[in-house]
Parts: structure tokens; sequence; C-alpha cells
């Protein structure tokens, strides 16, 4: 029962890294592996912080019921629920059930709160779910992937027979839209020749890849104020190339917190709630 006590995105320690190292180590053992939540960190926390309104604790307990590997999860500490009835009821909210039971259009998304935004850009036809039925809200994005959100998103006809990146193979399901997307400038690669398709890909590049799209497809203005990254506690991670991306998108409106996690691999949850926010602030 390791004690994970940190948030999603700590830089030190960060929950969606630990999660799978954990389940590494009692891989192949007869050892059952149940995870301990700093619901503490939710007593009295401050409105900017991730821990407010009980938002991270049900982050990490969807992660915890996505992974196959863990048996369960405990809350540190039990005064903390002395202390705080709202917490107390938020635990017993997000241990009531993992399933959604309302008709949604995932069953392992009841208690992510990405779900809305999940809802939406799957209503759009942007993100779809996998051959299981379920989303898989916390599974990484691989730059392949991302490609086809963005061909989707901006309901890009796709061409055959166009030139590729050399390392993009003709048989990979997204080969004819990445050379779509090359074709009409909307990705640019590492070098020119590479692209690296199967690589997870970085919040950041993410985030700058969607905003060279938006240049390309909506002639979106170039001329961003870069000192609204101010807001960002983490601001000194932005790498120089994402910086005028992830200051229109804040600008937009689409950015809404106080951190960025710029070096964080994307997963598929915060991609559907950045996708929405990006489909609404174009409308």
């Amino acid at each position: 029962m390791p004690q994970l006590y940190w948030s999603i995105g700590f830089e030190i320690a960060d929950y969606q890294k630990l999660l799978p190292w954990w389940t590494d180590v009692v891989s192949g053992t007869n050892v059952k592996l149940y995870i301990g939540q700093g619901a503490y960190r939710g007593v009295d926390a401050a409105s900017t912080s991730e821990w407010f309104g009980g938002a991270e604790l049900r982050r990490q307990a969807a992660m915890n019921r996505a992974n196959s590997s863990v048996s369960g999860y405990c809350m540190f500490a039990y005064n903390s629920f002395i202390k705080n009835k709202a917490l107390a009821d938020l635990i017993k909210e997000i241990n009531f059930s993992g399933e959604s039971t309302n008709g949604g259009v995932f069953p392992d998304i009841s208690m992510v709160p990405q779900r809305e935004s999940i809802e939406f850009v799957a209503s759009l036809g942007i993100i779809k779910g996998y051959d299981d039925g379920r989303f898989h809200p916390y599974a990484n994005i691989r730059r392949g992937d991302f490609v086809l959100m963005l061909t989707r998103m901006f309901g890009l006809p796709i061409e055959s027979g166009l030139s590729n990146f050399s390392d993009v193979a003709p048989d990979m399901y997204y080969y004819n839209e990445i050379a779509t997307a090359k074709a009409k400038g909307l990705i640019l690669g590492y070098d020119g020749i590479h692209f690296a398709p199967d690589d997870n890909i970085t919040n950041q590049d993410l985030y700058v890849m969607a905003y060279r799209a938006l240049a390309q497809m909506k002639g979106i203005g170039t001329k961003t104020d870069e000192s609204v990254l101010v807001r960002y506690t983490d601001r000194d991670m932005i790498a120089d190339y994402a910086r005028q991306a992830i200051a229109y998108f804040t600008e937009t409106g689409v950015f809404t917190k106080n951190i960025i996690n710029p070096m964080t691999i994307a997963d598929r949850a915060n991609a559907a709630e950045f996708i929405a926010n990006v489909v609404r602030s174009q409308e």
C-alpha cells in the first residue's frame, strides 16, 4: 500500500507516473496493490489548489479504477473526515459506484471530472472509444492519434497518395490523415522528415500542434501577449516554442487553471477537455 499523497502533474512526484510504476512493481507477483490517497490535502485547500473541491481525489480515484492492477485504495487520514463533512461526503460519493448508471456514452468516465467534455467531443466524432466500449480516460495519447483528432476537429477531407514523413509507414491506420495534415501545413514534424507518430505527446506539444492547425485552417491571429503566462505557477517549464500557443489559448479562455503541466504526457481525458474548450472558443 504505497502512500501516493501527491497530485497529478506534481513535478518531483507525479501521481500519474507513480501509479504505473507501482503496478510494474507488483506485476507477475501474487501481491495485491492498494493505493494510499492523500485525502487530508483536501482539508482547507485554497480555491487555487488542485485539491480544492475534491477534483484531484476524483481524478485519482478514476485513474485507480481504470488500472486493472489496482485492487483498491484507502484514504488518509481518518480525522480529515471528522474535520470536514464535505470531504467525507465526497469520499462516499466517489466510492458509491465506478460505473455509469445514467446512460452515459462510456461506462468508465462517470467519476472523471472531464466527463462532460469527453461526451461532447465524442458526440462530434472527434475522439472515439476503444473496442471494449470504454474511453480509457487516462491512457496516453500518441502523436499520430492526436493528428487523427485534429483532422476530425476541422472536418478535413482526407486524401490518399500524398507524400508523408519517412517514419510513417503506409500500413499505419493514420497514414493518410498524417499525410493530409502535412500537406495542409497543419503539422511540421521534428525536422520536416520525421514525425515519430508512435511517441507519446506532451501537453505543450499538443497545444502547439493545435495552435498551428488553427492558424492554417482558421487564420487566427498570431500576435499574442506572452505576459499572460505569469498566471501559471509552472510557467518556467514552458518551452520557448510553446509560449505563443499557450498564451493564445490563455487569452481565448481555453485554459482556466493556474497550472499548465507543459511537460506532462497528455492523456485522453485532458485532451478531450482541451479540444472541447477550443471548439467552443471558436464558435
